[in-house]
């Protein structure tokens, strides 16, 4: 049945998409699928795919995708509003992705590591 929820959870799908490269529940979404299996689904952060994403629009997508429509936003503005404007309930919500200096020491031993390693080769032709 087409319905206001359903366009929402559409409309957040192609959101998620956007923003992760996939599906939110990949394919396992079917008309066949059995309550048992659908209560088993979880929904995958997008944070997991791109953790530069603010943690309140994957919670806006998240509440928009969610499989229980009785949980999605009740008016299509609301979470439109939210992609907009940080939900102070998303902010709440404990972060996945890795914290900022643990980024930033990680590429600076990746760029030592590829400086060496360009050191090396240099040093191998010069020769």
């Amino acid at each position: 049945k087409v319905t206001q929820a359903s366009d929402q959870f559409s409309l957040g799908v192609i959101v998620y998409e956007m923003f992760a490269g996939q599906l939110p529940y990949q394919d396992k979404l079917d008309k066949n699928l059995t309550a048992k299996k659908l209560s088993q689904l979880a929904y995958e952060s997008i944070l997991k795919h791109d953790p530069h994403v603010p943690i309140w629009i994957d919670g806006s997508i998240h509440k928009a995708c969610h499989l229980d429509d009785k949980s999605r936003y009740e008016a299509l503005s609301e979470f439109l509003f939210d992609l907009e404007h940080p939900n102070p309930t998303f902010l709440k919500t404990v972060q996945t992705a890795e914290e900022p200096e643990f980024v930033l020491k990680k590429y600076k031993v990746l760029v030592a590591v590829s400086f060496a390693i360009n050191i090396f080769l240099l040093l191998l032709l010069v020769r």
